[in-house]
């Protein structure tokens, strides 16, 4: 092979390799920006179909709001209809005006079909001067009831009581600890 021959092979190269590098850049902008599966950050990566940063969702009727969520970041997952949470926060408001039942953890879950939110692994709840503890919390919207589970701890008032799990009605302000409950007063 010549020089003449070579110089002639690369000139021909070049543009294929220039297109190459260009079409190369185009798809690593498009796949950073556009649509499609991408991660959710936070303390956890999972593959969702579309990020969301600053979640609010309301739920109530007659202008007035009953609950709302709040997640720093989302992910939705198409095929399954479920939102991926990360720190979320519910935050219910009683028909009667006393202080509202704020519940947060580092994690959850919103099963759409099946009007579900479940929240873990460090659950915290705050409702006036009571606090609750426990691993994993369940919101379930069509009975409008919380059911803590795993070391639930309700404290407040001068008395602590242990379960493994506990129900809050919403709807009636009743909560029914069950499976070895344990109480102790200040």
């Amino acid at each position: 092979m010549g020089k003449l021959e070579l110089s002639n092979m690369i000139r021909k190269l070049v543009p294929f390799f220039f297109s190459a590098a260009v079409l190369f850049i185009l798809f690593l902008i498009f796949w950073r920006s556009g649509p499609g599966p991408r991660l959710i950050e936070g303390s956890y990566r999972m593959e969702v179909d579309m990020n969301i940063s600053e979640f609010f969702m309301v739920q109530g009727q007659e202008g007035r709001s009953s609950l709302e969520l709040f997640s720093d970041n989302a992910g939705f997952i198409e095929n399954e209809n479920i939102f991926v949470l990360d720190n979320p926060v519910i935050t219910y408001h009683p028909a009667n005006n006393s202080d509202p039942l704020v519940v947060r953890a580092s994690q959850g879950k919103i099963f759409q079909d099946e009007n579900i939110v479940r929240l873990w692994p460090d659950v915290l709840a705050d409702h006036g001067e009571i606090k609750v503890k426990s691993e994993k919390a369940a919101y379930r919207g069509g009975d409008n009831i919380i059911i803590l589970e795993d070391n639930v701890v309700f404290s407040g008032r001068g008395i602590t009581v242990t379960s493994p799990q506990a129900t809050i009605n919403l709807d009636d302000e009743l909560v029914v600890s069950t499976g070895g409950v344990k109480t102790s007063l200040r």
